[in-house]
């Protein structure tokens, strides 16, 4: 079996997002034409307060450096509301989403 292209794993990761009222917005492909794109993550998805900023790869996929600079500016900002995530399925997504709910759960309580 091959090893899926990044849109059918971005496609499976909008489509989870979606089921779970994540309101998800796909970044335009040529960022190059607005250069604080360049880098940016291939998904925004907002829920409640909540923010997750996926970047897809393939399974041996390897980010650029454009998107590693961009990715450390902003992991300043990170914290339980914005989250960062190099995504290679739909779990790895769904796995930050679980920490999440898990997080709350536990704010919740105390």
């Amino acid at each position: 079996m091959s090893t899926p292209l990044e849109k059918e794993i971005m496609a499976d990761i909008k489509a989870l997002l979606e089921r779970q009222g994540w309101m998800t917005v796909q970044l335009a492909q040529s960022r190059a034409a607005w250069k604080p794109l360049v880098g940016a993550p291939d998904l925004i998805s907002f829920r409640s307060n909540h923010t997750l900023l996926i970047e897809v790869k393939r399974a041996r996929g390897i980010m650029r450096e454009k998107q590693i600079e961009w990715a450390n500016k902003v992991s300043e900002h990170l914290g339980n509301n914005l989250h960062y995530i190099v995504a290679r399925s739909k779990n790895d997504v769904a796995n930050v989403i679980l920490d999440m709910e898990i997080h709350m759960s536990k704010e919740r309580r105390v």
